[in-house]
């Protein structure tokens, strides 16, 4: 069964730190590494959507491990009012890993004129 996750964060992307490069660890130990352009608050959103639903896109029913983040294509002519992206789309692949294997899953997120962004998860590739 495929499940695709569609939500809204009150987070904002700025323009001047597309590019987050870190290892860090997320409630419950999971190891975070590799290039995003998610972090903060969007990062907790995104991921508080992810964990519960990760079973259900993967049929594995244990915690998940680690996930690797990659950039997979962001906005061409992006528009941002006081440095916050508004507009454009950015797609992501986080490759999970859990019950020994590793599954991508594909993060799309769409900046707001009014700042926010809305995120969609899904185990296919769009």
């Amino acid at each position: 069964m495929e499940t695709t996750m569609k939500k809204t964060s009150a987070s904002l992307i700025f323009l001047t730190s597309l590019f987050f490069t870190n290892t860090a660890a997320f409630a419950g130990g999971i190891e975070i590494s590799g290039k995003s352009t998610v972090a903060g608050p969007l990062l907790t959103d995104v991921m508080n959507s992810l964990v519960p639903s990760f079973g259900i896109m993967s049929g594995c029913r244990e915690s998940i491990e680690s996930i690797n983040r990659q950039v997979l294509e962001l906005p061409e002519n992006p528009e941002t009012k006081d440095g916050v992206l508004i507009s454009g789309t950015i797609k992501e692949q986080w490759d999970v890993t859990a019950c020994g294997k590793v599954k991508p899953i594909y993060v799309t997120i769409n900046p707001r004129p009014d700042g926010k962004a809305n995120f969609d998860i899904s185990g296919v590739k769009k």
